[in-house]
């Protein structure tokens, strides 16, 4: 597929992953989500499921972009590097982070393994994994029995999503686990 084509759907899949949000706050609204006989807003329910709502739209975003090439220092949309790549889709949600990923090692909150969830980050160390300085970092998109699914920009295939399990190259260089107050 070309760059123009990925361009064309990640843009379709955006929209898409739009309509699907607008859809879901919808019914939030409608109470379809909510407790039996009590109606829910369109601002209650953001209120209410601020983390719920903003990690569907940063993993909608996020899923948009799998396949863009790496590059070294890109914050996107056509090409990243992991920082960038993070950066950028925190952006969707208004969430400012720093440029490196040095430096998105050092905000949020530092959570355990067992306390992650969706959204959150996963900080690595770098191709040295002996310095322990920051060096990769990832999106968990999913958790499932035994696994966390993250996704990120690869530099040798672009966006794109891997298991922390049973990939030695990611979990000998696992450095922190990072959220953030929604």
């Amino acid at each position: 597929m070309t760059t123009d084509k990925k361009i064309i759907r990640g843009i379709f899949l955006k929209r898409l992953s739009l309509l699907c949000l607008a859809i879901f706050l919808v019914l939030i609204s409608q109470k379809m989500i909510g407790q039996e006989g009590y109606e829910l807003s369109l601002e209650e329910a953001i209120d209410q499921h601020p983390r719920q709502i903003l990690t569907k739209y940063l993993l909608d975003t996020s899923n948009t972009f799998i396949g863009v090439p790496y590059r070294y220092g890109a914050d996107g949309p056509n090409h990243f590097d992991c920082s960038g790549f993070v950066r950028y889709v925190f952006q969707s949600i208004s969430l400012d982070l720093p440029r490196s990923s040095g430096m998105i090692a050092n905000t949020g909150k530092s959570i355990s393994r067992e306390k992650i969830s969706v959204g959150d980050l996963i900080i690595f160390a770098g191709r040295n994994k002996t310095t322990k300085t920051p060096g990769h970092v990832g999106i968990v998109s999913e958790i499932r029995k035994n696994q966390i699914i993250f996704i990120h920009a690869s530099t040798s295939s672009g966006v794109r999503t891997d298991s922390l399990y049973g990939h030695p190259y990611f979990e000998d260089r696992i450095l922190d686990f990072r959220t953030w107050e929604w």
